[in-house]
């Protein structure tokens, strides 16, 4: 699969979500009928925590790896500026989802929202084990950012040229 989504990617440069979560019971099915997202249910509670955001949230759905987070964020600084090239901005400016139909093909789904204003970002994290079924190492000093609340418009999903992913 990562061989086939890494040469459409080449082509338009996207996000592919591994896992999302959700306390809504309709947003999750939503979700997942619509754009095919891995979203799971979750119970979560998020409070304004002076300069942050703290976060618990539990998965509670039973057809998703088990997760738990707990932890706070927030920004720090001022908003930095819109640099065409920068990391910052490769890193965050996606214009496009990818997912996979029920037959392992890729799908794209075209994504429309203004450059995300960003700030550098810290985080306390007491507990992490969403990365943990995919084999993702969170050891290290984590690059992080921040930014605000923003609407984003996707449009419906489209197949794209290549071929079924291969696991």
């Amino acid at each position: 699969m990562i061989g086939h989504l890494t040469d459409v990617v080449r082509q338009r440069a996207g996000i592919y979500f591994l896992s999302l979560d959700a306390d809504s019971r309709a947003a999750v099915l939503a979700a997942r009928r619509t754009y095919r997202l891995p979203y799971f249910r979750s119970r979560i509670r998020v409070e304004r925590d002076g300069e942050g955001v703290a976060w618990d949230l539990l998965r509670t759905s039973d057809d998703g790896p088990p997760a738990y987070f707990v932890g706070r964020y927030g920004p720090q600084g001022e908003e930095l500026p819109v640099r065409a090239g920068s990391l910052e901005r490769w890193l965050a400016e996606r214009y496009c989802l990818y997912t996979l139909d029920g037959e392992g093909r890729v799908q794209r789904g075209e994504i429309q929202h203004p450059p995300w204003p960003l700030y550098e970002g810290w985080a306390e994290i007491e507990t992490n084990t969403m990365a943990m079924p995919f084999g993702i190492d969170l050891a290290g000093e984590p690059l992080l950012h921040f930014s605000p609340r923003q609407d984003v418009v996707i449009w419906p999903l489209r197949r794209t040229n290549s071929a079924p992913a291969d696991f």
